[in-house]
């Protein structure tokens, strides 16, 4: 299991393009499952907790919600800043080669 999130993160290091070309499962698959287990439990907190429960555990939740968003779009993000800086970088070299 431990293998699912040590192989990416080599590879990507290796050559940091390679994320970008998988797709959107492939690239977010492994971040998202592990953000289930919280999400999971924090349903099941909302559902069957009385709300003075709630109230009191209320600002560890969001925490732990805002965590999960941005855990699970990491490497979308990443990937989005590597097409861009490629795109960047193309577009600079066509400007410079045709002047």
């Amino acid at each position: 299991m431990l293998q699912a999130f040590i192989r990416p993160f080599r590879e990507h290091h290796i050559d940091p393009t390679s994320i970008t070309r998988h797709d959107f499962i492939e690239t977010n698959g492994d971040n998202f499952a592990v953000c289930l287990v919280p999400m999971t439990r924090m349903v099941y907190k909302f559902m069957t907790y009385s709300p003075q429960q709630i109230r009191e555990t209320y600002n560890w939740e969001m925490y732990v919600f805002l965590l999960v968003i941005f855990v699970s779009l990491t490497n979308q993000v990443c990937t989005q800043c590597l097409l861009a800086s490629a795109a960047a970088a193309a577009a600079f070299y066509f400007n410079y080669i045709h002047q």
